[in-house]
């Protein structure tokens, strides 16, 4: 709906006499209150009231001392590593040293004259061995028989078992 410009001061005028009948009925309250002035101070009424003593002595600075450290240099939370190294139980002794697993395979044997002799593998080399024998530089053959070949890795000295399959 569009108004009419007659009609919209007509709104207005009547918004303004209300407004203004509102504000003339609120300021004419019958009870207002009379102030009275006060009568001036006499001289002794205005001298002012003594302030209370400060020492002074109190108020001297003590003299600073150094800083014990700078308090704005970084900080971690995180202990410091000289700290953790002296709080750190020590390592654990290393693992005696073992020798490795035997990279031999068990072929067969053969059996001449009551001696045994086995063939073993180990990648494409093939070995035929007898008690006393060295291979590679590192296993010697101590001792051979029908169901074990036992060998010593002579860089730790310590002996390896290898078994053999069951003929019959």
């Amino acid at each position: 709906m569009r108004l009419t410009p007659i009609q919209r001061w007509a709104i207005l005028g009547t918004a303004l006499a209300l407004t203004l009948v509102a504000v003339r009925w609120a300021s004419s309250d019958d009870d207002i209150e009379v102030k009275t002035p006060r009568p001036p101070r006499t001289a002794a009424e205005q001298a002012p009231e003594p302030l209370p003593r400060v020492a002074l002595d109190r108020l001297n600075r003590l003299a600073h001392a150094a800083p014990a450290a700078d308090p704005f240099a970084p900080r971690s939370w995180q202990a410091s590593q000289d700290e953790a190294r002296k709080n750190a139980p020590p390592p654990p002794p290393p693992a005696a040293p073992r020798a490795p697993p035997l990279p031999f395979k068990y072929l067969g044997k053969a059996i001449e004259g009551g001696k045994v002799t086995a063939f073993l593998s180990r990648g494409d080399n093939t070995y035929v061995v007898r008690p006393g024998d060295t291979l590679d530089g590192a296993y010697r053959v101590e001792s051979l028989d029908d169901q074990v070949i036992v060998f010593k890795y002579l860089p730790l000295g310590q002996r390896q078992e290898l078994a053999l399959g069951k003929t019959e």
